[in-house]
C-alpha cells in the first residue's frame, strides 16, 4: 500500500474512532409537556435548557415538545418511565399520576392566594419530593400556572346550572372524578388533548382551566363564559426520570439544579 493510501486509511479510522466516541458522549433529554407553546411554562422550560447547555455543554441534547405533541400528562408520565422521553413539565395532575400526595395542594377553594400557597407548599414540597423521588423521578423545580376558573358554553351563575352541563375533567384523575359525582356533577373524563374536539361536538359543554391556556389553547372560543370564582392555583413542576438524572455527569448536579430552580 502506498504512503498516501495508508494515510488516508489512518485518517478515515481516526474520523470513525472520534465520531463513535462523540455519539458515545451526548446526553439526550427529550422533556415533554402539555403548556401551550409561547406561554410562560414554555419560555421557563426554554430558559432552564439554555442554562443547562452552558453547563454541561456541546454534550447535550435537550429538546422541548410543548403543546402536548408527545401525548397527555398520563401518556408523557408512561413515555418517562419506558425511558422513551426522559422529563415532563407537568401539572398538579400529572405529578400525581407519580405520586398522589401532591393533589394536597389541587384542593378546590383551599387557597387564597399565592403567599397562602407559598406557605404551604414550602412546608410540604421535601415530603413530596421525597416521594416522587421515590417512584422513580427526581424534581427539578416547582411552578405555577395561575388560577383555575370554570368556562362554559351557557352562563353558569350557580352550581345547579353547572351540574345541568357535562363537564370536561382529566382522564385518569379518579379522585377528581369522584369529588365531582359526589356533588352532583356530570363529568366527562377525556384526555386534555381531545377537550378542544369534544367541546366542538358537544361532548364537553364546560371545563376548568386557567384562562392564558384557554386563550393560548382557544378553547374559550367555544365556551366563552368564564365564572369568577377562584377555584384553584395551577400547580404544577417539572421532573426528571432517575435514570436520566443518573446519566448526568455528577460533577454538574448541583449547578443543573440550581439553574432549574432559579427559572
Amino acid at each position: 500500500m502506498s504512503a498516501p493510501r495508508r494515510a488516508a486509511v489512518w485518517v478515515a479510522l481516526l474520523l470513525v474512532v472520534t465520531t463513535s466516541v462523540a455519539a458515545q458522549g451526548r446526553i439526550r433529554i427529550r422533556v415533554g409537556t402539555v403548556v401551550p407553546k409561547g406561554s410562560l411554562w414554555h419560555e421557563t422550560l426554554q430558559r432552564m435548557s439554555q442554562e443547562w447547555q452552558k453547563i454541561v455543554g456541546a454534550r447535550l441534547d435537550m429538546t422541548i415538545y410543548p403543546s402536548g405533541q408527545l401525548g397527555d400528562e398520563s401518556e408523557m408520565v408512561r413515555q418517562a418511565r419506558q425511558g422513551r422521553i426522559q422529563a415532563v413539565g407537568l401539572s398538579s395532575v400529572g405529578l400525581s399520576r407519580i405520586d398522589v400526595g401532591v393533589s394536597c395542594l389541587q384542593v378546590p377553594m383551599l387557597l387564597d392566594s399565592y403567599q397562602e400557597l407559598d406557605y404551604v407548599r414550602d412546608r410540604v414540597a421535601p415530603e413530596l419530593e421525597r416521594r416522587i423521588e421515590a417512584n422513580g423521578f427526581k424534581v427539578l423545580h416547582w411552578a405555577d400556572g395561575g388560577w383555575v376558573y370554570t368556562f362554559a358554553k351557557q352562563p353558569a351563575r350557580t352550581p345547579a346550572d353547572l351540574r345541568r352541563m357535562k363537564l370536561y375533567t382529566s382522564a385518569g384523575d379518579a379522585e377528581t372524578e369522584r369529588l365531582y359525582k359526589d356533588f352532583g356533577f356530570n363529568v366527562v373524563p377525556l384526555s386534555l388533548t381531545d377537550m378542544v374536539t369534544a367541546l366542538q361536538t358537544g361532548m364537553v359543554e364546560a371545563f376548568a382551566m386557567v384562562p392564558l391556556f384557554a386563550q393560548l389553547q382557544e378553547s374559550f372560543k367555544l365556551a366563552s363564559n368564564m365564572t369568577n370564582v377562584k377555584w384553584t392555583p395551577l400547580v404544577g413542576g417539572t421532573v426528571i426520570s432517575l435514570s436520566a438524572w443518573n446519566s448526568l455527569p455528577d460533577e454538574h448536579k448541583p449547578a443543573l439544579l440550581e439553574a432549574a430552580r432559579q427559572q
